[in-house]
């Protein structure tokens, strides 16, 4: 691929767009109008659990909070055809009031999309609307396309435990291909002189949180350069950012055989026609069955790999599973996201759905999934499946 760009770095794309639209429409376009919408949004995805609201800086002040996020918004939306272009919006602070009565009309498109009221309408929109005019997002979708993405990462205990490069050159080589090994290495020793090159000059160590982060971010840009994918961690953050928003893709940090990484895999249909791309979600509808057999495999492929690990204890003989690793494997194989693995585990659970099985899920009550895996639908930790005619799971074993 030949097309560079930059990514804006707008978060919550679709939720801010849903918020945008109809107002600028309703002619509520000027820069403060746009700066306090962003604003009322981030505090409904706060509420929601899926965003959070931050005080602003005292340097910045609540009059100026969130004014690089709509400024980031609004060339965004420029970019993507639904505010008319070369409209300048605020550069710096110091230039905001100068802008906040400088109105961004939509363009006839943005009229358009502004007028549907279906919230599935508009992510249909906005994802043709992103695969027509980022050639990074049509890229990454391709790719998935072909097989998931899979980047490596590295906690800070194992950091502390190998501090070594040569240890995560080898780490490296057996997980994306032993025959960059060499470019692994020159990689992590340019990333870590670019980031901590000035404090190893004066003698100060980073922590070994600062070098997960930093392997975190080398380690994608390695996975992608793998795949032949010509951006780095930073535009493949925000780009999976949208994807899983508008459900065109998932990603987990949990999949079953996947562990020490973050897996990333398709979950829309791609179609291409006329030159252009196309991407649209899979859903429950078409795939529930599907999906739900999926959940079955996964479970007893990983009980039965619990049940040969030399630490399994006989008494449970693997048959609570976590909830969420059973999900992610599910969402991977199906190419779904993991929001349908939820629903298909209630119909199983409640007998709506039925294939066979006798599904038990187990409320948590200490214990909680990892953030990123946390569901509204479903909030139990872990669950146990019993085929038809099966002899049940030893249920003395008390529920997480």
């Amino acid at each position: 691929m030949s097309e560079t760009e930059t990514i804006g770095r707008v978060a919550h794309l679709l939720t801010h767009v849903a918020h945008q639209l109809p107002a600028l429409a309703a002619s509520h376009d000027t820069f403060e109008d746009i700066r306090r919408r962003y604003g009322k949004a981030m505090k409904e995805l706060a509420a929601r659990g899926e965003g959070r609201v931050t005080a602003p800086r005292a340097e910045v002040g609540a009059a100026y909070s969130y004014f690089s996020s709509a400024r980031d918004l609004i060339k965004e939306l420029q970019a993507l055809g639904w505010i008319e272009p070369g409209i300048p919006a605020p550069a710096s602070k110091a230039t905001v009031d100068a802008h906040r009565t400088r109105r961004y009309p939509l363009t006839a498109d943005g009229a358009r999309v502004a007028a549907l009221t279906s919230r599935r309408e508009l992510a249909d929109e906005l994802s043709d609307a992103l695969l027509d005019h980022h050639p990074y997002m049509r890229a990454l979708l391709r790719a998935l396309a072909q097989e998931p993405l899979f980047c490596p990462l590295a906690s800070q205990g194992e950091i502390q435990k190998h501090p070594s490069r040569r240890y995560w050159v080898e780490h490296l080589a057996s997980t994306l291909g032993p025959e960059n090994a060499e470019r692994y290495d020159t990689h992590l020793a340019e990333a870590y002189r670019k980031r901590f090159g000035g404090r190893r000059r004066e003698g100060l160590r980073p922590s070994a949180k600062e070098v997960e982060k930093l392997y975190e971010d080398a380690f994608a840009d390695l996975a992608l350069q793998a795949r032949g994918l010509r951006f780095g961690a930073t535009t493949l953050e925000q780009l999976a950012g949208w994807g899983a928003e508008l459900k065109l893709l998932d990603q987990s940090r949990h999949a079953p055989g996947r562990h020490g990484g973050n897996l990333i895999w398709l979950a829309s249909e791609i179609s291409e026609a006329d030159g252009r791309a196309k991407a649209r979600r899979r859903t429950y509808a078409e795939h529930r069955l599907e999906v739900a057999q999926a959940l079955i495999d996964t479970y007893f492929a990983e009980r039965a790999r619990a049940s040969e690990a030399e630490d399994e204890r006989p008494r449970s003989s693997g048959a609570y599973q976590l909830v969420h690793l059973i999900r992610a494997g599910a969402a991977a194989r199906t190419n779904t996201v993991r929001e349908l693995g939820d629903r298909a585990l209630e119909e199983l659970a409640n007998g709506q759905l039925d294939l066979g099985v006798s599904v038990r899920l187990l409320a948590a009550r200490i214990d909680r999934p990892p953030r990123s895996e946390r569901s509204s639908r479903i909030r139990a930790m872990h669950l146990t499946m019993t085929r038809a005619g099966a002899t049940p799971v030893d249920n003395d074993l008390k529920e997480q």
